[in-house]
């Protein structure tokens, strides 16, 4: 059976439209790059328990030292499941995404049978860790080569470790202006 699954996006450059775009008849116009966000999601392994309606979910990324988790559970109401993340406020983005996610993957389950839905709320209940990655283009590497006196150049650029690991806190991370679809 699966235990992981990594998928990527590519990120993008916004030409023109910013936040106009939001409202009509605004237009934009965006290029994608290959510079890519990756995401993991792996099968934590916790004991299968019979009946579960719990698990831990765990988002991390390495690159920034970032990691919270939640405690993912599940009731069934009438025809379907209802999902739940405690305690909740933590991230409520990260939240959204991960609820939405899961109740998606799960209606397509149960549309496809009885046994696919089953099939992952066992998955679930073992505990999932999503792992969270971005290509160094998407932050600025200029600190980390002046650490280590080395050129400000393209050179040296492309002999940064892949997907560096940050020595500071995402919010103090410097953007290079590319974005994500991720």
């Amino acid at each position: 059976s699966l235990t992981s699954c990594t998928c990527s996006a590519p990120g993008k450059v916004l030409l023109t439209g910013g936040y106009l775009v939001l409202e009509q008849p605004n237009a934009g116009f965006v290029v994608a790059v290959d510079a890519r966000f990756y995401s993991t999601v792996s099968v934590m392994g916790e004991e299968k328990k019979e009946n579960a309606s719990e698990a831990t979910i765990k988002v991390s990324s390495p690159q920034f030292r970032y990691e919270q988790a939640w405690t993912l559970s599940w009731t069934r109401e009438e025809e379907t499941h209802r999902f739940e993340l405690l305690p909740s406020g933590k991230n409520p983005y990260v939240e959204a995404v991960l609820l939405h996610g899961i109740a998606t993957f799960y209606k397509m389950a149960e549309r496809e049978s009885e046994n696919r839905s089953k099939e992952l709320l066992e998955l679930l209940s073992q505990g999932l860790v999503i792992t969270l990655e971005a290509d160094n283009s998407f932050y600025s590497q200029q600190e980390y080569l002046k650490e280590r006196n080395l050129d400000l150049s393209s050179e040296s650029l492309r002999n940064i470790p892949e997907r560096n690991i940050s020595m500071r806190p995402m919010d103090e991370m410097r953007k290079t202006g590319l974005g994500s679809s991720a």
